[in-house]
């Protein structure tokens, strides 16, 4: 299997892994029988927990279109088609998006959030691919 295979499913895995911990870790704690969180918390709003939450799962659905995005380009023969742009083309974007994610994960957090050891490996097997 080649390096766009595993940079797909590590991408899904973090994806869907990014969604049931947030919910399991922080938002499961912030509602009241609902399935949008709607309790605020100290500094913020109802709405700005909402959107919060939101975008949380945007992120996942973003990380997804990205690993099946991928996958497609793991088929054999995926990309000798013509009319579209190299593999190194479409993959550079998103190796260095991976790549700065990471690290920003990494920093913000103080690398204690193991995130950003899986955001830095999907970039390094785009590069590698």
């Amino acid at each position: 299997m080649n390096h766009l295979f595993w940079a797909a499913l590590l991408c899904a895995v973090v994806a869907v892994g990014h969604s049931v911990i947030g919910e399991w870790m922080i938002f499961r704690r912030l509602r009241r029988g609902t399935i949008v969180p709607l309790l605020a918390i100290e500094g913020l709003r109802e709405y700005q927990v909402r959107i919060i939450w939101a975008s949380w799962h945007v992120v996942t659905f973003l990380g997804l279109a990205i690993a099946a995005l991928l996958w497609q380009l793991a088929q054999p023969g995926a990309q000798s088609t013509s009319a579209l742009p190299s593999a190194a083309t479409l993959l550079l974007p998103f190796a260095l998006a991976f790549t700065a994610s990471g690290f920003l994960v990494g920093f913000a957090t103080r690398m204690r959030h193991p995130a950003w050891v899986a955001l830095l490996c999907i970039a390094g097997l785009l590069f590698a691919a």
